[in-house]
């Protein structure tokens, strides 16, 4: 499973490209970074794709799926999601948050064949 995501952070990401590795753990019930030995390795790959103004629009792969990995993982970074208050984001993003899946991608189970779905 190929998942790729879209997401407008706080700021100016530096650097523009790169790999996001931490451990992911709950603490009282909720998902949050915590030591290697306490945790579940978090892995994102991520690229700029434009500048907004003092926001960054990038691309998210995952290589992990860990619940809220991207929003700890950016708000971690002092990046968080727009209009995430729960990570830490000061900008407003309506009533949701300025994450979206583009796009799913995996081998059909019966007919072998690669499929890839994308959300406009």
């Amino acid at each position: 499973m190929e998942k790729t995501y879209w997401a407008l952070v706080e700021g100016q990401m530096t650097p523009r490209s790169g790999m996001c590795v931490d451990w992911i753990g709950l603490d009282d019930g909720r998902p949050e970074i915590v030591d290697r030995r306490e945790g579940k390795e978090a892995r994102l790959e991520y690229r700029t794709l434009r500048l907004v103004g003092r926001q960054s629009l990038l691309e998210i792969r995952l290589e992990t799926g860990r619940k809220h990995q991207i929003r700890l993982q950016l708000a971690r970074r002092r990046h968080p999601v727009v209009g995430d208050r729960r990570y830490g984001s000061r900008r407003d993003f309506g009533p949701g948050i300025a994450l979206h899946a583009q796009q799913v991608a995996f081998v059909h189970p019966v007919r072998g064949e690669r499929l890839v779905l994308r959300a406009p």
